[in-house]
């Protein structure tokens, strides 16, 4: 069961670490937009906790979030050696 569990999450990492590249290297609209749902209801739950009204704080979770995904130093190395 463990091993399942492991297998499952290091199939789901390869697959952020996919989206997470294609956002950076290829600005991909779907990757961001896939990325951003895998996170959705954790985000929901944090909005409930911020001052603001729910849009908003959706909003400024989503920002943040793609803000570090773009400002990864690791994937932007990447993606100048490939140049």
């Amino acid at each position: 069961m463990e091993e399942q569990d492991a297998k499952r999450n290091e199939a789901e990492d390869r697959e952020i670490e996919q989206l997470i590249e294609r956002i950076v290297v290829d600005h991909d609209e779907q990757a961001m937009l896939a990325f951003l749902a895998l996170f959705e209801e954790d985000m929901n739950v944090l909005s409930k906790y911020m001052r603001m009204s729910k849009d908003d704080a959706m909003q400024s979770l989503k920002l943040g979030l793609l803000e570090m995904v773009l400002n990864n130093q690791v994937i932007k190395n990447r993606k100048s050696k490939r140049k």
